[in-house]
């Protein structure tokens, strides 16, 4: 059961439950009083809205808390936020008290005396726990911070005996000559030859360097809190309980001091992870680039590469140490590719390693595990032996097609006689791979990026997938999805399948089949919980689909990733997750308001029997294995409850650009959002609404009053450019309202202008910004007006629940904030 903010009661939780966030407003004071707890920190500002996974992968456990301890008490008398997320280490129970204040927590301690001495010994072992998690977080600092400067001095070194060409223009780096001439001025012995011993000394001294220091932190004080948690309980008892105002101190002082240690941890945790990206960053300069760049240097001959070539292996090696000790230490995987490191040192080095193999006669590696990776596939797969060979066939002569782009009538027969199978490998290989829990990056590949043939890549293009399935995603608030794990959820019961083209859902499909007596009630739970049925499903009705349409080329699409359907770098085109947030978040920050929908709310508890409040749901987002140029909007919400999130597809790389994507998305998702709210109403002009007023703007526009015979002439032409459909006739005139009229360009009509500014209303800046210009007046008077009017209903209604002596829900809270402040 999820513990209810505001709300005291007692609440068990299951073992790897996430129970806080960190960042989330504290609303309750909570003491664990059975179970144990994990305290994840992040580096970031904060995880407060982000999901399970993401905090498990980009969070570093930091320590265990024990029972009889109040987990965020200090949190009260400093930022009101929860300073750690919280996971379940075991099954575990809590009892929450709603406070909000440090008054409510002092409130507690008088009705309860003995809250005292258990207040105070919290914080004091939050506090102890922090400052042992800072000290080894700072000696993680000092060996990275000696490594990374020495092997930046000894790369100068290197420079100076060989001459290579790389001159690397990071700071860090330039700071390295700096060192280098220290060390020579203070006659300190340099190796001209490969030397662990000197790679990892401490010259700390010697360049004066000054590290982080735990000392920074009044070490007194923490051995004071030391000292308390020493002491008897009973003795720690009776000496808060005796007096308030010494209390009070104690929690204010210490609360003070681990917010200190706090704020020191995550600045500590954001300089360890700089100096990582010295030793390594795949979009900048750093030592494993910079060294082998120097590696690869024409001038140079084999003997010269050597010592080179030594410190590069030691880089990775070293890598990978701090790699384990991360891991060890706090649960955490660096966003390093390790293999994808190894494998481009042996691309480096002169002799070919025993693992890989050479392609295409360039000379490019790729990894063993690649080799004849359309056989691989076809065999792991298990389809039947003649499906099998006879796309095995197909593709041998597809893959010596001179045009592979070819619309020609035999091209297009044999492409579809592959992409038949090809669906069917994929939901084999999928099931397969989940049910062996198997971490191939060849299978990975394939179900993300659609990949099954070295043949048909270059030999770049297949290094840098591989080196794109191991890569981790940076963090991001919104739910997106490669294919692997969209199925995965749909597989685990986490997600139900997408509809199907003609709108049909999982469970209207069972409906069907029982009106055609094919299936009765009696095999309702079994159809549900058909695992590989619904994997079934979800890649025939919407895999198969959607990759063709968001391929964008329907007469030469092809479901296999190839050479010449690329036009652009891999690495650059790919659609990750901070790009997708970074084109998200640029339309929000302009229409605020575009995943928000108004929803009816109960709760009984409350004798709350029906409100309207606005609720933020973000769709999901998936991501198709295929290089295209199409995104598409395939659902606007889940089955048929308005609560859920919709669904938006986009390809897995793209050429095109994605921001402007991903606004035409979002404008068709507005569209279609409005007319599933409205329902059969969704055009009745008589019950307003964004298409309701829209439709009748279209349908109406020649007897509109408003529209000089020029703008009419213009909606004809719109109308006519778009073949009459609504909703791409509305995205136009989204994308203009975005792009430009938020920036105070007129490019809209009145009559269409006044419809988007009432119903895709932008954010509060920009209104203020608009309102000082003639044509924006009269609009921003009426929205604000009816606004501060419906601000005051909903006051006057939330004050009547209050003054009745119960809390105000979190979500009419939010509500109210929403039509109040944005």
């Amino acid at each position: 059961m999820g513990i209810v903010p505001c709300q005291s009661g007692n609440y068990s939780v299951k073992e790897n439950d996430i129970i806080f966030n960190e960042g989330q407003d504290t609303q309750s004071v909570n003491l664990l009083l059975q179970g144990k707890l994990d305290a994840i920190i992040s580096h970031s500002e904060n995880a407060c809205d982000a999901p399970k996974e993401q905090i498990l992968r980009n969070g570093y456990r930091l320590f265990s808390i024990d029972q009889n301890v109040f987990i965020n008490a200090a949190d009260l008398f400093n930022s009101k936020k929860y300073s750690f997320s919280y996971i379940a280490r075991e099954s575990s129970t809590i009892y929450s008290f709603a406070a909000k204040s440090p008054e409510s927590v002092i409130a507690l301690i008088e009705s309860q005396k003995d809250y005292a001495a258990y207040m105070v010994t919290s914080i004091s072992t939050l506090l102890d726990l922090s400052y042992s998690a800072l000290r080894d977080i700072r000696q993680i600092i000092k060996e990275l911070s000696n490594l990374t400067d020495n092997l930046i001095v000894y790369f100068w070194l290197l420079k100076e005996k060989y001459s290579f060409a790389s001159t690397p223009s990071e700071n860090f780096f330039r700071d390295g000559l700096d060192k280098l001439q220290t060390l020579k001025d203070k006659n300190v012995d340099l190796p001209f030859k490969f030397d662990k011993a000197f790679l990892v000394r401490d010259f700390s001294e010697v360049f004066e360097t000054e590290y982080l220091d735990p000392s920074a932190i009044s070490t007194p004080r923490v051995d004071y809190y030391r000292h308390i948690l020493e002491l008897p309980l009973e003795l720690r008892k009776s000496f808060f309980a005796a007096d308030a105002f010494i209390t009070e101190y104690h929690l204010k002082d210490a609360s003070e001091l681990f917010y200190d240690i706090y704020n020191a941890l995550k600045e500590s945790f954001c300089t360890a992870n700089e100096y990582l990206e010295r030793l390594y960053c795949d979009n900048k300069q750093c030592i494993f680039s910079e060294y082998q760049k120097a590696s690869m240097d024409q001038d140079l001959s084999s003997h010269d590469t050597v010592e080179i070539l030594k410190a590069l292996d030691f880089t990775v090696l070293k890598i990978k140490e701090f790699a384990a000790i991360y891991k060890k230490q706090y649960n955490h995987k660096l966003d390093i590719d390790i293999t994808y490191l190894e494998l481009a040192v042996n691309q480096t080095k002169s002799h070919a390693s025993a693992s890989s193999i050479e392609v295409r006669g360039s000379g490019e590696t790729i990894s063993e595990e690649l080799k004849d990776s359309l056989e691989k596939i076809v065999t792991y797969s298990d389809v039947p032996k003649e499906i099998g060979q006879a796309f095995l066939a197909n593709f041998s002569t597809f893959r010596h097609l001179k045009n592979k782009l070819s619309s020609d009538n035999s091209v297009r027969e044999l492409k579809s006689a592959i992409a038949a199978s090809y669906f069917n490998i994929y939901g084999a290989v999928f099931k397969k791979v989940v049910s062996e829990k198997n971490t191939s990056r060849l299978f990975s590949m394939f179900l993300n990026y659609s990949y099954m043939d070295e043949n048909v890549l270059t030999p770049e293009e297949v290094n840098t997938l591989y080196y794109l399935s191991g890569k981790q995603p940076a963090p991001a608030s919104y739910s997106a999805y490669g294919t692997k794990d969209w199925l995965i959820n749909i597989y685990s019961k986490e997600k139900d399948p997408s509809i199907n083209e003609f709108g049909q859902d999982y469970n209207d499909i069972f409906r069907e089949k029982k009106k055609r007596k094919e299936l009765s009630d009696k095999d309702k739970f079994k159809y549900d919980n058909d695992l590989d049925g619904r994997v079934d499903f979800e890649v025939k009705n919407m895999l198969r689909v959607a990759q063709k349409l968001c391929h964008g080329q329907i007469s030469v699409y092809f479901p296999v990733l190839h050479s010449e359907m690329i036009t652009r770098d891999l690495s650059k085109t790919q659609v990750t997750d901070s790009k997708i947030q970074e084109a998200i978040d640029k339309i929000v920050e302009t229409d605020f308001s575009i995943f928000h929908r108004e929803v009816s709310y109960r709760n009984a508890d409350t004798g709350i029997e029906k409100e309207f409040i606005m609720k933020r749901v973000v769709p999901d987002i998936i991501r198709m294995p295929i290089y295209g140029c199409r995104s598409l909007m395939w659902q606007e919400i889940t089955g048929r409850d308005r609560t859920t999130p919709g669904r938006l597809i986009l390809p897995a790389f793209t050429g095109e650009n994605l921001n402007d994507m991903l606004l035409k998305l979002l404008g068709n998702f507005r569209w279609e959002l409005c007319r599933t709210m409205m329902g059969v109403s969704w055009n009745d002009i008589t019950q307003k609404s964004l298409t309701s007023e829209y439709m009748d703007y279209i349908q109406f526009y020649k007897k509109n009053k408003d529209l000089s015979e020029e703008a009419k002439e213009k909606v004809k032409a719109q109308i006519q450019k778009y073949h009459n459909r609504a909703r791409d006739i509305f995205t136009s005139d989204y994308e203009i309202w975005i792009n430009h009229e938020s920036k105070g360009i007129m490019r809209l009509n009145k009559v269409s202008r006044e419809i988007l500014f009432r119903h895709c209303p932008f954010s509060k800046a920009i209104r203020e910004m608009l309102s000082k210009q003639p044509r924006f007046v009269d609009m921003a008077a009426k929205y604000e007006n009816s606004k501060a009017k419906y601000v005051r209903e909903l006051e006057n209604r939330y004050n009547k629940i209050v003054k009745s002596g119960i809390a105000l829900d979190p979500e009419l809270e939010e509500n109210l904030n929403f039509y109040k402040y944005k």
